[in-house]
């Protein structure tokens, strides 16, 4: 399966600098969506009992290796991208913005989309 595929080349690149690069993964695994608030993270985070790292220094962790990105909503045309790391490496991180885990890795962490409920109105 390409999703494992790519999980376990990012825990092999990453696991000698950062030995709990596996609990991170499970800290988004447990948030269950693909798109979350830092808060939630941060809230994850701390049920996780993570002690090597702080929150906010875990998700630049995962920002700088492109597991994580945020999204740059389009202007009047719409057109909402994904911005990961890898495809600019000038970029930051804005904590304040909805943050997104590669695609690639949403089903080997099994995490949904978030999507809005419409509601059904009988007219």
């Amino acid at each position: 399966m390409y999703s494992e595929r790519i999980y376990r080349e990012f825990v092999d690149e990453m696991h000698k600098q950062y030995p709990f690069v596996e609990n991170l993964f499970e800290v988004l695994r447990r948030l269950g969506h693909e798109r979350f608030t830092y808060t939630k993270f941060e809230q994850e985070f701390a049920r996780a009992g993570i002690s090597a790292v702080d929150a906010q220094t875990a998700v630049k962790i995962l920002f700088e290796y492109s597991i994580v990105g945020t999204l740059r909503i389009g202007g009047s045309t719409g057109g909402s991208t994904l911005e990961l790391k890898y495809s600019d490496p000038l970029i930051q991180i804005d904590l304040s913005k909805e943050i997104v885990v590669h695609p690639a890795l949403k089903k080997h962490l099994k995490l949904v989309e978030k999507r809005s409920r419409k509601i059904k109105v009988d007219v």
